[in-house]
């Protein structure tokens, strides 16, 4: 009985560990950071692409994004008086696949000119705040 009690422990012990590595595995395969976006956007979407190169970007990733607009500079935490008339599409990519487990998003405003060619970008982590 004895034996058979250290044998059921130590099952125990060894799924736990199992279970815990699972876990951590995946969410440390699966999170994204504002260094990965920045790096894949710096690949990806050179300054002065089209809109409609930024849009099949974000498509071909499954990203969330708005529709295009014009008006005071979306990024957050900007003073009113520093929200300048602007061109964008803003866009969110939760930190992991699951939104329900993500600690934050990263929220990306790509900016364009009047011939609507990107000409700069912004990245944002929002925290997912209960």
């Amino acid at each position: 009985m004895h034996t058979r009690l250290k044998l059921v422990l130590l099952t125990s012990k060894v799924v736990l560990g199992l279970f815990t590595t699972l876990i951590i595995t995946r969410s440390d395969s699966t999170s994204t950071t504002l260094q990965e976006v920045d790096d894949l956007i710096k690949r990806e979407i050179p300054i002065g692409a089209s809109k409609n190169e930024v849009y099949e970007f974000l498509n071909s990733r499954k990203i969330n994004s708005s529709g295009y607009d014009v008006g005071p500079d979306p990024l957050y935490g900007l003073l009113d008086t520093a929200r300048k008339r602007s061109r964008y599409v803003t866009a969110i990519i939760p930190q992991q696949p699951d939104p329900n487990l993500s600690d934050y998003d990263i929220r990306i405003v790509f900016y364009f000119d009047e011939n609507l060619r990107l000409i700069d970008y912004k990245l944002q982590q929002l925290d997912n705040v209960p």
